[in-house]
This record gives C-alpha cells, sequence and structure tokens, in this order.
C-alpha cells in the first residue's frame, strides 16, 4: 500500500482596533491529497545583480507553495520581469507555478529561504 500524503490548508486573519473586531476571516477547505512535493533550502548571495532562477525540481507545476525568509528578498513567480519583496512568510494557493527567482539586494548578508512546494 502506498503512503498517501496530504495538505490541509488553513489560515485565519483577524484585525482589530482598540480590542473592537474589524474583520475575521477563517479558510479551512477539506484536505487535498498531492503526488508531488519539493522542500529545499538556499542561501543567497549578497547584493545579486540578477534575479536567479530556481527549479521546483520534481514539481512540474506547483499548486502549493510556502516561501519562508530571514530578511528581506526580491521574489519572481514564473518570471524575473516583476519581482515582488517579501519578507517572512509568502504563501501562495491555487496557482500554477512552475519556477521561482530570487534575488538579494542586501550588501552585507546573506539570505536563508526556505521553499516547499506540492503538486
Amino acid at each position: 500500500m502506498a503512503d498517501i500524503t496530504k495538505i490541509e490548508p488553513l489560515a485565519r486573519v483577524e484585525l482589530s482596533r482598540n480590542g473592537t473586531p474589524l474583520y475575521k476571516q477563517f479558510y479551512a477547505p477539506a484536505s487535498e491529497t498531492f503526488d508531488e512535493y519539493v522542500s529545499d533550502r538556499l542561501i543567497l548571495a549578497t547584493n545579486m545583480t540578477v534575479a536567479e532562477a530556481y527549479s521546483l525540481g520534481g514539481v512540474s507545476s506547483a499548486e502549493w507553495l510556502l516561501v519562508e525568509v530571514d530578511q528581506e528578498v526580491q521574489l519572481g513567480v514564473n518570471s524575473s520581469s516583476n519581482l515582488i519583496p517579501v519578507g517572512g512568510v509568502f504563501m501562495l494557493g491555487g496557482s500554477s507555478v512552475t519556477s521561482l527567482y530570487f534575488q538579494n539586494l542586501n550588501t552585507n548578508t546573506q539570505a536563508t529561504v526556505q521553499v516547499v512546494a506540492t503538486d
């Protein structure tokens, strides 16, 4: 019997002002099974002049993506022409990611990036 690997997305957003709730939303769809996944840790050099491509390894097209960084870096999804600044954690679901591009603009410190992607 083969192992069944599952992902169970869960997100909760709560905004309040002076203790008064302004917004509450909870997202918890049913769990999903997946066949392909990748989990990698990257070290980005300092002062990168161009974004470098990262292949998702055994995942041909990722539906769920989680990127965690220890400092702000530039991230491109499927293209290096439109980079966005990412600091902390970035999660993307329900899309089709085939490649990622990273650029560290910090002139003094290398950046550590953790990437988890599933089909």
